[in-house]
């Protein structure tokens, strides 16, 4: 095994002999993966899985259909793959950096209950969880407050945390490196 954790570490660039395992009810590629003899035989799941030896760059190329009709292709030659699932990730992200989740909750709640109040409606479940809601918000201040006054603490704010990490990154190696280039490439899941 201790091979096989060695040969993961020595990841060539060029096309080289790599074996290639298929879903063996689907056809569908799952993995490649190099071993020091590339002999599918020491790996496990021969009753799952079909095994190819192929030359393949495991960083520059992809495999593209499924067993028996596939083909290697360079990632150059390939369109930038996008993913539905990051996209909402982005999404989500903005929108609640802007507006935080419980933002949200308070903005919409405030709007219900004043509507409600013009309308004269009692709504019980809503003022409960807002009360709720404001309790955990004036105890998390209060937890806040010791945190940063206590001499047996070292209390970190978001702000101080986004400087550092600032700090720590600026005029860094990945500067020297600039970018990577967008056109071409593919993003991996």
């Amino acid at each position: 095994m201790d091979s096989l954790v060695a040969a993961a570490y020595e990841i060539p660039s060029t096309r080289s002999p790599a074996i290639l395992q298929f879903n063996r009810v689907t056809g569908q590629f799952v993995n490649a993966i190099r071993t020091p003899d590339n002999d599918p035989s020491v790996l496990g799941g021969q009753e799952y899985f079909i095994f190819v030896v192929a030359d393949i760059s495991l960083t520059d190329d992809q495999v593209i259909g499924e067993y028996p009709d596939y083909k290697i292709v360079a990632n150059k030659d390939l369109p930038t793959r996008v993913f539905e699932s990051e996209m909402r990730l982005q999404l989500q992200t903005k929108i609640t950096r802007r507006y935080p989740v419980i933002t949200q909750v308070n903005v919409i709640s405030d709007s219900i209950l004043a509507l409600a109040e013009k309308a004269g409606i009692e709504l019980p479940e809503l003022a409960e969880m807002r009360d709720y809601i404001n309790e955990v918000k004036r105890a998390h201040e209060v937890r806040m407050k010791f945190f940063e006054e206590s001499p047996d603490y070292e209390f970190v704010s978001i702000a101080q945390e986004e400087a550092r990490s600032e700090a720590q990154l600026e005029g860094g190696v990945h500067e020297l490196f600039g970018p990577k280039e967008a056109t071409g490439g593919r993003i991996f899941s």
